[in-house]
C-alpha cells in the first residue's frame, strides 16, 4: 500500500469516527431510510419527501426495550386519535423483520413500522439510547427531541399549528442523545425494627471493647 492510500484512509477512519452533533428543534431533519414497511398500504414508501406537508412523529424503540414497550398503549392511542389528520407516526427498529412480527402477534403496535437494520436512520438522529421520540413539522424541521412519556395531544397539535413547542425540563433530549425518563422502580432501604437495630449496635460495640 502506498503512502497516498494509507493517508487516504487514516483521513476516512478518523472523519468516521467524528461525533455527530446533538440533534435539536430548528435542524433540518436528516433523511428517513427504511429497508423494509411492516403494517403500510403495499406501495408504500416513507421518506422526508413522502410525508412532506404532514407532521410526522418518529419512534426509535425495540423489542427488548421495557420503556419502550411499556409507552406502545399510549403511542397507539395517539395514533388512533389523529389517523384523519396530517401526521405521520414511523416506529422504527433495527431488529430483524422475524422477531418484529412475532413480538407484534403479542403487542400490537397501530401504525407503519420501519425496520432499519444497517442503523442509517438511527444514527442519523442520534437515536443511541431507547426509547427516543423525534417530532418533525410540515415543512421537515425538528419541532421536538423527548421520549413517548412526552408526546401528547398538546404537543402534536402545536406543531400542527406551527406553534413552539414547550417541553416540561428534564424530558427535552440532552447533547449526548439520551432523554430523562421518570424512574420505573424507587427502592428504600431502612431496618424493620429500628429499635432492635440500635440495640445490636450497642451490643456489638460491647463486643468489641471486649475483644479489644
Amino acid at each position: 500500500m502506498t503512502k497516498l492510500a494509507l493517508a487516504i484512509l487514516c483521513c476516512a477512519a478518523s472523519f468516521a469516527q467524528q461525533p455527530q452533533p446533538a440533534l435539536k428543534p430548528g435542524n433540518p431533519a436528516p433523511p428517513i431510510v427504511v429497508e423494509q414497511l411492516l403494517q403500510a398500504p403495499v406501495g408504500a414508501h416513507i421518506s422526508l419527501e413522502d410525508v412532506k406537508g404532514k407532521v410526522t412523529v418518529l419512534e426509535f424503540w425495540g423489542t427488548w426495550c421495557g420503556p419502550c414497550v411499556e409507552a406502545i398503549p399510549h403511542l397507539n392511542s395517539l395514533t388512533t386519535e389523529y389517523r384523519d389528520k396530517p401526521v405521520q407516526f414511523l416506529s422504527l427498529t433495527d431488529e430483524e423483520p422475524w422477531r418484529v412480527e412475532s413480538f407484534l402477534k403479542l403487542r400490537p403496535i397501530t401504525g407503519w413500522i420501519g425496520l432499519n437494520p444497517n442503523r442509517t436512520t438511527f444514527e442519523a438522529y442520534g437515536a443511541k439510547a431507547l426509547p427516543r421520540t423525534v417530532v418533525i413539522d410540515a415543512n421537515g424541521v425538528v419541532a421536538a427531541v423527548t421520549g413517548p412519556q412526552s408526546l401528547n395531544e398538546k404537543l402534536i397539535d402545536d406543531v400542527l399549528a406551527g406553534r413552539p413547542v414547550s417541553l416540561p425540563r428534564g424530558t427535552q433530549s440532552n447533547a449526548a442523545g439520551d432523554t430523562a425518563a421518570p424512574p420505573l422502580f424507587e427502592m428504600l432501604v431502612r431496618p424493620a425494627n429500628p429499635d432492635g437495630s440500635a440495640r445490636m449496635s450497642s451490643n456489638l460495640r460491647s463486643e468489641e471493647r471486649r475483644v479489644g
